[in-house]
């Protein structure tokens, strides 16, 4: 019978340290200034590195396990789903910095316009 009792008990810790971790990774969501299509596109073109790589920027790590990762990225379209947002991008399409219908989330580029450019982007960071 103590066997038994000690697996229920390694068993309960096993549970409590997942649950722990899942809490810990929804705490490390992307911040809202990290919400924007160039921070996307970076991403994209930073997954499968690791620290020392050229393209490894630890702001990219969105769950901190030291990889770039689909996992990230999935990470930071969970958190960020405006940022795939057909109809808003075509709400701001042929926009520039100071309009009232420019939204730097979808200057995927940063050029300071929404134009094809940018959808270019878009088309390969957004599989939707």
């Amino acid at each position: 019978m103590a066997n038994k009792g000690a697996s229920i008990a390694l068993i309960g810790a096993g549970i409590g340290l997942a649950i722990l971790t899942a809490a810990l990774l929804l705490r490390q969501k992307a911040a809202p200034s990290q919400c924007t299509g160039a921070f996307l596109a970076g991403l994209n073109g930073a997954i499968g590195s690791i620290p020392g790589d050229t393209k490894w920027d630890p702001k990219y790590d969105l769950d901190k396990d030291g990889l770039i990762s689909n996992n990230d990225a999935a990470l930071f379209k969970t958190t960020c789903p405006n940022v795939c947002d057909l109809a808003k991008m075509q709400a701001a399409w042929g926009s520039v910095i100071g309009d009232p219908n420019y939204d730097p989330v979808y200057d995927f580029n940063q050029d300071g316009v929404i134009d094809i450019s940018d959808a270019s982007i878009r088309v390969l960071v957004c599989p939707y």
